[in-house]
């Protein structure tokens, strides 16, 4: 993922070169990762397709978007058939989620899972992955009961205590809404990047710029570009 300070929008040359341009690029790791992508814009519109990313074109529309954030995900799929309603991000009301890693013995934890998903969470919709079930799951621990609004720091809290509680093989986690994001690291490298005009948050280092690796275990809330360490 990659955001703009407040005040700022990230440019067409700051969005090609993590799809397309550097080294280990968003279009590389797609060689790998080849069961579907997904792209969140401003944390709140999504673009999703099946086949490999570096197959599509689709970078080339979005880089002639103004936009303050994008979420980028390639799947290779453990739980679930390749398909759009299996495909990261996924969305419920105004949250979006993008995952890396999967929940160990799944199957015999998914029944459960899904008994504590409250009455008033929508689920008829879900695809097969472990990944959606879980953040149907979390939304159930974080919302208001009455009005189902989500406050984003009390999921970060959430997150930080139930990825460690279901029992996560790794769970690297973006949860996104509007110009909030909740990160997580724990199981899989993650890296952070930072200059004056941006921030970038990968699961590999790319490019020749300056990355720092995120502690395994640790929780982000970051808003316009800025970072808060969840206790």
């Amino acid at each position: 993922m990659t955001t703009a300070k407040k005040g700022s929008y990230l440019s067409k040359e700051q969005f090609l070169r993590y799809m397309y341009n550097v080294q280990n690029s968003f279009k590389d790791q797609s060689l790998e990762h080849q069961d579907g992508w997904g792209i969140l814009i401003d944390g709140h519109e999504a673009i999703k397709g099946t086949g490999p990313f570096h197959r599509s074109d689709v970078g080339s529309y979005l880089a002639n978007r103004r936009f303050v954030s994008f979420v980028a995900h390639v799947r290779r799929a453990t739980h679930g058939g390749i398909s759009l309603n299996n495909t990261h991000p996924f969305k419920y009301r105004k949250i979006h989620c993008c995952h890396n890693g999967h929940i160990i013995d799944f199957d015999k934890k998914k029944e459960s899972l899904h008994s504590q998903i409250p009455g008033m969470i929508e689920t008829r919709d879900l695809g097969d992955t472990d990944t959606e079930l879980f953040f149907r799951y979390l939304i159930g621990k974080s919302c208001d009961r009455s009005s189902l609004n989500i406050d984003m720091k009390n999921l970060a809290r959430n997150l930080k205590y139930e990825m460690n509680a279901i029992g996560f093989e790794a769970a690297n986690f973006i949860i996104s809404m509007g110009n909030e994001h909740v990160v997580s690291c724990m199981g899989k490298e993650l890296h952070l990047s930072e200059n004056t005009k941006c921030l970038t948050i990968s699961s590999e280092p790319m490019g020749k710029i300056k990355w720092r690796p995120i502690k395994d275990g640790t929780v982000l809330y970051l808003k316009h570009g800025e970072t808060k360490e969840i206790d």
